[in-house]
């Protein structure tokens, strides 16, 4: 079994210019985004037909939990079990803009993630007019491969000054409630 590795760095707005340009030259723009970036909420879903945010997201934030306990997934009942057992329950909206860059050779994927915001107290993300403030300033830089990191990349993302470090963009968002 093979473990995928991550480096995360906490840079600044300063940094991005010159490592934008440097990943440009050995990776390609993630092909899901525009241009290789793209907006994220902590919440979302992946399915086709959005099933999960009309029905799963509704329930959550209603407080009906039940259906979660015969879903047949694993992590929706391990979901319901914390909600049930630990009172877990919707806290913080975080909400942040994300370029991404590929290196298909190597299984490479960059994130710069830039622009974090909270939803000040709100937890109802579904709604189109949910307003988000600032959280941080920071630059988020993450890079993550299977067996092997290519001297290219390698050479790419380093910023001279930083070092590897624990970044949480919840953390940051939960200072604002």
């Amino acid at each position: 079994m093979e473990f995928r590795h991550e480096w995360k760095h906490e840079l600044s707005p300063g940094d991005l210019p010159a490592l934008r340009s440097r990943l440009r030259a050995v990776a390609a723009p993630d092909e899901h985004g525009e241009n290789g970036a793209y907006r994220i909420r902590s919440l979302y879903f992946d399915t086709p037909t959005d099933r999960a945010l009309e029905e799963e997201v509704r329930a959550l934030l209603s407080g009906d939990t039940d259906w979660m306990r015969s879903s047949g997934r694993d992590l929706v009942w391990e979901l319901h079990q914390k909600m049930n057992t630990q009172l877990l329950r919707p806290r913080v909206i975080v909400e942040y803009a994300r370029e991404a860059y590929v290196y298909a050779p190597a299984n490479v994927r960059v994130t710069l993630d830039t622009n974090i915001r909270t939803g000040l107290r709100s937890t109802d993300f579904l709604a189109p007019d949910c307003v988000t403030i600032p959280a941080s300033d920071a630059v988020v830089l993450e890079v993550k491969w299977d067996g092997y990191l290519p001297d290219r990349i390698r050479g790419a993302v380093q910023v001279e000054g930083r070092r590897t470090a624990a970044f949480s963009k919840y953390a940051v968002c939960r200072r604002y409630g």
